[in-house]
């Protein structure tokens, strides 16, 4: 939250933040050695500040009472020092400054979305210190912001913000509620599909600001997608000629998809049960990696791999059979070459099929 600095001293270049010294000599510590400032980079939320602590040292550790000055301040932040920090009573009962204080606290405020510092000198010696503004929340763009069961939605961020290779959307909690099955090339957009009623109010994950690609945000969207319940799903499931394309598979990103799990009208090729939905995806980077199929009701799924011909491969993950406990199914340490495959989710036996279904796929 926004913090009101009562006697705050506003900065300018080279402003003096500590008085001299009225300690004896023998009492003041060795010569300066370095400068201790905590946290050592800085991060504060737009139009937030937060607080940092300094102190001036020697060879030993020792806190010195020295003068202390900050200047260049870049970037888009602003820094104050906090002149009533640790004060000291007066005769009367009011509180006044303590001009022997060996640790000064400042203030940096985050002003605009940017990669700031600011440079601390004293004793001879002086650091720079990084700040990083980070956003609160973001307004993207959606394509749709009340999907149909197994829709997708294209959310486009903000200019100067992209989309890490991991992205994901999370509720409140934390827990994920959408696929990502696509991610433009410049990170600029993801396409997600939600999990079915899933809260409007969502988080955007691995959000990389410009100023700083080694950054990897979580950030609240003040735009509301409403994730409706019923739906037809994706087209095209019914054949492996039509399947819909899920994003490409590698070690350093995940895919997968949530779809409607009503309708199996398809022979599974050679996976038996009452029939297959297939989805078509490309493995990038050959690697070992683990795949897990769930959904909400006592129906019998399973997972089966096919290779680009539509031939079966191997069984993903179907070990479980029907009932509560039939659920999810996980495949882990699937090792795949690079190169074209399809997924077809069997369903098996007459327990109610489910809603929907949703598939994740990640490097092991």
């Amino acid at each position: 939250m926004n913090r009101i600095l009562r006697g705050a001293v506003v900065l300018a270049a080279s402003a003096l933040f500590a008085g001299c010294n009225t300690e004896p000599d023998e009492t003041q510590g060795g010569d300066a050695a370095r400068i201790v400032v905590s946290p050592a980079v800085v991060f504060v939320d737009l139009a937030d500040s937060n607080a940092v602590l300094v102190r001036l040292v020697d060879q030993q550790g020792t806190a010195l009472n020295s003068p202390l000055t900050v200047s260049e301040v870049t970037g888009g932040i602003s820094v104050s020092a906090d002149s009533m920090f640790r004060p000291t009573f007066n005769p009367d009962g009011t509180l006044g400054v303590e001009t022997r204080n060996t640790e000064l606290r400042l203030f940096v405020r985050g002003n605009s979305l940017a990669a700031g510092s600011f440079r601390i000198s004293g004793g001879g010696i002086d650091t720079l210190v990084q700040a990083y503004v980070t956003p609160t929340e973001t307004a993207p763009t959606v394509s749709n912001a009340a999907p149909a069961l197994g829709e997708p939605v294209v959310i486009t961020l903000e200019p100067g913000l992209t989309f890490g290779q991991h992205l994901d959307i999370v509720d409140a909690s934390g827990n994920s509620i959408a696929v990502a099955i696509d991610r433009a090339a410049d990170g600029t957009s993801g396409t997600f599909i939600f999990v079915p009623g899933a809260p409007s109010d969502f988080r955007l994950v691995d959000v990389v600001p410009a100023y700083n690609t080694d950054l990897s945000l979580t950030v609240p969207s003040s735009v509301q997608v409403t994730a409706g319940t019923t739906g037809s799903g994706l087209p095209g499931t019914d054949a492996f000629a039509t399947a819909p394309t899920l994003r490409p598979l590698t070690l350093s990103g995940a895919s997968g998809v949530i779809d409607e799990g009503l309708t199996y009208p398809t022979p599974s090729g050679g996976a038996g049960g009452i029939g297959a939905k297939f989805y078509k995806f490309i493995v990038e980077e050959t690697g070992v990696y683990d795949f897990t199929l769930d959904w909400g009701t006592t129906a019998d799924l399973g997972l089966y791999i096919y290779d680009e011909n539509g031939v079966i491969i191997d069984v993903i993950a179907d070990a479980l059979g029907g009932g509560a406990a039939g659920h999810p199914e996980h495949g882990d340490e699937i090792e795949l070459q690079a190169g074209t495959y399809f997924l077809g989710v069997v369903k098996y036996g007459a327990n109610p099929a489910p809603p929907y279904f949703r598939i994740d796929v990640h490097a092991h």
